[in-house]
């Protein structure tokens, strides 16, 4: 049985980018941003087999539907990314099964690279790294020559983890399972496409507008002109972090996320 099910005429050279779930959801909700921003359609989802928290909810947009905590895919005709999208986080007793089924995913397609989005405990990080440098890109031991990401990612501070280590990948505070996706990608027996992950130091917060300014370096790697976007928050955001939603419910005020 496949375990994708949906268009794959899109996948041909293009950019893969992966949310790992970490701090803050923030490569979530970055991926939100560009969605939306970017006018992409879900066209297809990985059959996760029990593998992420159920979850449901209605789309928003004009395909509306329904969304789930499975991992979804997203793209749109002309353009050279894919973006996954997962709402729920991995079950426990499922990681090694989430991360094998993501890197055979990626395996069974023709990418031309993977950029993995992830977010860090900055209460871990230097005055430096969360004040003047709180985007770092976790390198592989391989080099990007080959990657259409090479020479913008080159640009962006290398990590240095809290505690020095030689071991790769690093320690990655509050990271989810962007370790271990790293790791099984470097095991991978067999052509694995050119990765890298893009780490932003963040609180627990209100992180709007952190998932825009991360949504925008994320455009900036895919060579995707300033005056091509405008990053918006999606309309399903309000009273996500308190007030009124579009359902008509009311939760705290947005105070209290600071």
């Amino acid at each position: 049985m496949s375990i994708y099910t949906g268009t794959t005429s899109l996948f041909q050279d293009a950019i893969l980018v992966i949310p790992s779930v970490s701090q803050a959801s923030l490569p979530q909700l970055t991926v939100d941003v560009l969605v939306h921003s970017l006018g992409l359609r879900r066209i297809g989802k990985l059959r996760d087999e029990g593998m992420v928290v159920p979850m449901v909810g209605e789309a928003e947009g004009e395909e509306g539907g329904i969304v789930t905590g499975g991992i979804e895919v997203f793209g749109r005709e002309g353009s050279s990314f894919v973006f996954l999208q997962q709402r729920a986080p991995t079950l426990t007793s499922r990681k090694q099964d989430h991360v094998d089924l993501i890197v055979q995913f990626i395996t069974s397609h023709p990418f031309s690279a993977v950029l993995i989005l992830t977010s860090l405990d900055s209460a871990a990080a230097t005055i430096e790294d969360h004040l003047y440098t709180p985007l770092q890109v976790i390198h592989p031991p391989k080099p990007l020559d080959e990657s259409p990401l090479a020479d913008r990612l080159g640009q962006i501070p290398r990590y240095v983890p809290p505690a020095p280590s030689s071991t790769y990948p690093p320690f990655l505070p509050c990271a989810g399972l962007t370790r271990r996706l790293l790791a099984t990608m470097q095991d991978t027996p067999g052509p694995v496409p050119p990765h890298a992950s893009l780490a932003y130091w963040c609180t627990e917060a209100d992180n709007r507008d952190d998932a825009v300014r991360y949504a925008g370096v994320v455009t900036y790697l895919l060579g995707i002109p300033e005056k091509q976007v405008t990053l918006v928050q999606p309309p399903s955001w309000q009273g996500l972090f308190g007030g009124s939603s579009i359902a008509g419910a009311t939760s705290a005020a947005s105070d209290i996320y600071g």
